[in-house]
């Protein structure tokens, strides 16, 4: 199998993506459309998809049993709010650095098959 010069980039591009910046990106609108694109992978998207999916049937399911809605006053339901916001932001933002994690790996594994080695990868795509 050989990879286009488009995919082997994409491929490289994935393996600087090591620390928490490209995730918390991921709040900026549009930039996750920017990362799939960039990268040729939607696995983030679709990790932070199913997280978020993950923590608002949570939510919808505590409110069906009425474990929010004892004695709902103003500032309470404000707060109750925020912790939705805060858990769904938290949710995602840990579906896409599993994502972009499992992206990475599957992006070496290819490469290595290929014969890459990052030692000999030009620095200019990897930084």
């Amino acid at each position: 199998m050989t990879l286009s010069k488009a995919k082997r980039r994409a491929y490289e591009l994935r393996q600087k993506d090591t620390g928490w910046g490209r995730v918390i990106a991921h709040f900026i609108p549009y930039y996750g459309l920017y990362y799939a694109i960039s990268r040729r992978t939607i696995t983030p998207l679709f990790y932070a998809l199913i997280a978020f999916g993950i923590i608002i049937l949570i939510l919808i399911i505590i409110e069906s049993l009425n474990l929010l809605s004892l004695e709902p006053t103003t500032e309470w339901a404000e707060g109750v709010a925020g912790f939705m916001v805060l858990a769904a932001n938290t949710a995602q933002t840990i579906g896409v650095k599993l994502g972009i994690n499992k992206a990475r790996k599957y992006a070496r594994i290819i490469l290595e098959t290929e014969g890459w080695n990052q030692r000999t990868t030009p620095t200019s795509i990897l930084v």
